[in-house]
């Protein structure tokens, strides 16, 4: 993983919440904000995924092989309602080869 785009995408993820209505606590946002200023970028990005794990609604595995696997994911799947609810959902490529796209 990438530092640098890791951490933009992170961000946009905290703008986009608040924007949107549902946003982070204040403890997550701190977190990440003190991760953001770490020097171990391995570790960095584990904690980052820590606090950000506890939102997702589902898990994507994608194996190397290109089989996919879905699983539920630890935020609790509650609707609000007529009201709105945003969960995140979390990906993760171990693919070495990337779809082509037909023009």
């Amino acid at each position: 993983m990438e530092w640098q785009p890791f951490a933009a995408q992170v961000m946009r993820l905290v703008e986009a919440t608040d924007y949107l209505g549902s946003p982070l606590s204040a403890n997550d946002k701190a977190a990440i904000e003190a991760v953001m200023k770490e020097t171990d970028l391995q570790s960095a990005g584990e904690k980052v995924q820590a606090i950000l794990d506890p939102h997702c609604l589902f898990g994507v595995e994608i194996n190397p092989e290109m089989r996919v696997k879905v699983a539920q994911g630890p935020a609790k799947p509650e609707l609000i309602e007529q009201g709105w609810r945003q969960f995140l959902v979390k990906v993760q490529n171990d693919s070495a080869r990337l779809p082509s796209c037909a023009p």
